[in-house]
């Protein structure tokens, strides 16, 4: 074993070259260190650690009152340390390898249900609230991140609008953004009422604060008559609980709440296809808010069947027509046509509404290839529909509906400028 004045040098170039996170360097330093401080004060020179000191080291921890989970925290650690001097050469043995970490069960947290959620969001009139209820409870963000994100953080990826967070790199965290729903973005924007630098959610001149969240969040939950005390943190962890009811990807809940469980599981989801699309902070605006539109909901839908099931693609193509031609059919009720036939298709209702010159020719040619694909699954040539057929049915359709509202609602918000964002 090294002699005591180069355990620093040692604990120094162990942090140096594992692979850690920021925080967990800091970590690892500080519990390593305090560990060889106490060493030298309790056995001043001595060149070995043995288990016996290893021992006394914990029951040290434990007369000063640190819980069996940061006990276990510390042997963790330091049998890391010592495992690795053992591979470079300067330890032949594992001092801890006779001693047990002690594991304990989780708390459960109280999370929120949907339709709390949803009256949470929807007791927030101002869109300052707004904004803290949408990221934190639909986008799982944690109330550190709010408050360091800047204006100059929002941008726009694959139609979608973004939110970068600086703050996620290294290993536990693969994305670094996060996907905004339009009634998200437009709540910011409302807020920043033009304003183009600064903290993202201005509050008294400065970023708001962890404390300022949790007021927010509180005064919120009283006013929609949630029963138990919500958190910052209530509101963060309630999208997975939600997530995992409702049956949304592993992958897309750990790309939008940015936790990890292992490095190599940090690896596989870089490595997966990464559409923002399959977000699951829209899929959880659409649960609470709603889109403002039936068909855009419905829509949802045929995502989900594309992305998280085993379905031939043709499925969710045959599915995204489906929901074309009932809008389609609500928008010639809506104008009061007749449709003669009894039977009638997606080429059936876009003639009908060519022909009032609600549709023009190349919306008309649009939608005849869109039935096509949807006539092949329904006949079962479901290797005639590839997935990205399927994807660009399920584009062209959100298109139509957008473009072709049966009422008012926030698809028009949907061309707002996008801030300072680059």
């Amino acid at each position: 074993m090294s002699s005591p004045f180069l355990w620093q040098d040692l604990v120094n170039h162990y942090v140096a070259v594992s692979e850690l996170g920021n925080e967990s360097r800091k970590n690892y330093k500080y519990i390593l260190n305090k560990f060889f401080r106490w060493l030298d004060t309790e056995y001043p020179g001595t060149v070995e650690v043995s288990p016996r000191v290893i021992a006394e080291y914990f029951d040290e921890l434990r007369r000063q009152g640190r819980k069996p989970v940061t006990v276990s925290q510390h042997l963790q650690i330091l049998r890391r340390f010592f495992l690795w001097c053992i591979d470079e050469g300067h330890a032949d043995d594992d001092p801890t390898a006779n001693f047990s970490t002690i594991r304990q069960m989780p708390k459960a947290r109280d999370t929120l249900t949907i339709d709390e959620l949803s009256a949470l969001w929807h007791s927030a009139a101002d869109p300052f609230d707004r904004a803290v209820i949408g990221l934190l409870g639909i986008n799982s963000l944690k109330p550190d991140e709010i408050s360091r994100a800047q204006v100059s953080d929002l941008g726009a990826m694959d139609r979608r609008k973004i939110l970068r967070l600086s703050t996620r790199s290294g290993v536990h965290s693969s994305l670094p953004y996060t996907v905004l729903d339009d009634s998200i973005y437009e709540a910011i924007q409302e807020h920043l009422n033009g304003r183009r630098s600064g903290p993202l959610l201005l509050r008294r001149g400065s970023g708001v604060t962890r404390k300022a969240q949790a007021i927010i969040v509180a005064r919120l939950a009283s006013a929609a008559d949630i029963s138990f005390a919500v958190t910052p943190s209530t509101l963060s962890v309630s999208m997975r609980a939600i997530a995992i009811e409702k049956g949304f990807s592993y992958l897309g809940v750990v790309r939008s709440a940015g936790d990890m469980e292992t490095r190599r599981l940090a690896q596989w989801v870089r490595r997966a296809p990464n559409p923002t699309d399959d977000h699951a902070a829209l899929r959880m605006a659409r649960l609470v808010i709603g889109s403002g539109s039936e068909s855009e909901d419905l829509l949802l839908q045929a995502r989900v069947i594309l992305r998280e099931t085993d379905s031939p693609a043709g499925i969710a193509a045959s599915f995204a027509g489906a929901v074309l031609e009932r809008h389609l059919r609500s928008l010639t009720d809506t104008h009061s046509l007749d449709v003669k036939t009894s039977n009638p298709k997606l080429g059936t209702y876009a003639s009908v509404l060519s022909a009032r010159k609600i549709l023009s020719p190349s919306d008309v040619q649009l939608i005849a290839r869109v039935q096509g694909y949807r006539d092949d699954a329904a006949h079962g040539w479901f290797d005639r529909v590839s997935t990205s057929d399927a994807e660009w049915v399920i584009n062209e359709v959100e298109n139509l509906l957008k473009k072709f509202p049966l009422s008012e609602d926030r698809s028009a918000m949907s061309e707002l400028p996008l801030g300072d964002a680059r």
